[in-house]
């Protein structure tokens, strides 16, 4: 059975878990199809990247942004809430800003998800822009929807 081209993508940004990840290279390592697949998936990442790097006008995507990010790093929880609700995640605040933050986490989080995150008198929902793996963990970029004073 051949490796969907979502998951190829994942696989490509270095977004999958572990087992995942080892499941994938195995495939690839002895099937052609999938390992050219994975070559172009690649490949058209680097375009995306490329074309959206002279499109904006700017060398990488921490010029692109529009508020700058404080580098932080506080305690938080972090709840999946779409597309399935999970219990509450421990993580970090790496940076954040008024329009978003950069939080590590154990666990993958797939872009487009929607989020609360639970940090010292706050909550803010946010939608996950991008996870990557870092380690042995993830690091997620997350826009910032709302937020919301404990009470």
């Amino acid at each position: 059975m051949h490796v969907r081209l979502d998951s190829l993508e994942l696989y490509a940004r270095g977004g999958l878990p572990d087992a995942e990840t080892n499941e994938i290279s195995s495939h690839v390592s002895v099937c052609p199809e999938c390992s050219e697949k994975l070559s172009e998936a690649r490949g058209f990442l680097d375009q995306l990247a490329h074309l959206s790097e002279r499109q904006l006008g700017h060398p990488s995507p921490a010029e692109r942004r529009k508020s700058q990010r404080v580098p932080t790093d506080d305690p938080a929880r972090i709840k999946l809430l779409y597309p399935a609700i999970s219990e509450a995640l421990p993580a970090r605040i790496l940076d954040v800003s008024k329009d978003g933050m950069k939080v590590e986490l154990s666990q993958v989080l797939e872009p487009g998800a929607t989020i609360e995150v639970l940090f010292k008198r706050f909550v803010a929902i946010a939608e996950v822009r991008y996870s990557i793996r870092v380690g042995d963990g993830y690091h997620c970029g997350v826009q910032i929807q709302d937020v919301f004073t404990k009470s």
